[in-house]
């Protein structure tokens, strides 16, 4: 469980990250790292949110790599999500954070990730299984 001072934090981190102050993914990765609070769930216990927030965001690097012929960079990430993912907070890894262990194949493989209120809970692309980090 979060303390009210990595709560605090954490909001603050999440809505400098949502208003573009901070956009440096790294940092944002370490500061991930820092609160978490437990282990990454292998299987989400909501699918629900996993089916109506994740898989949006999955579909559409998906679809844009197959046009494309390669992952989309942050910034067209980023340009998508802010049209269609406003306001919700929508996090994009195409290279390994430093709060995973494991990683699929550099240069296709991908995480996204949702906040959820509490926590923020991610989808890789690799196996497509989803998997919590926060508050959780």
């Amino acid at each position: 469980m979060l303390t009210q001072k990595k709560y605090t934090i954490y909001i603050l981190v999440f809505l400098l990250i949502t208003i573009g102050w901070l956009e440096d993914r790294h940092l944002q990765a370490m500061l991930d790292e820092a609160l978490v609070s437990s282990k990454a769930m292998p299987l989400s216990q909501y699918p629900e949110f996993v089916s109506a927030k994740l898989l949006p965001l999955a579909q559409f690097v998906e679809n844009f790599q197959i046009k494309n012929g390669r992952l989309p960079t942050n910034e067209e990430f980023e340009e998508w999500s802010n049209d269609h993912f406003s306001q919700q907070g929508a996090w994009y890894y195409y290279e390994k954070p430093i709060f995973m262990n494991q990683w699929g194949i550099p240069g296709k493989d991908f995480v996204v990730g949702a906040w959820r209120g509490e926590w923020i809970e991610y989808y890789q692309s690799w196996d497509k299984k989803s998997f919590a980090i926060g508050t959780h």
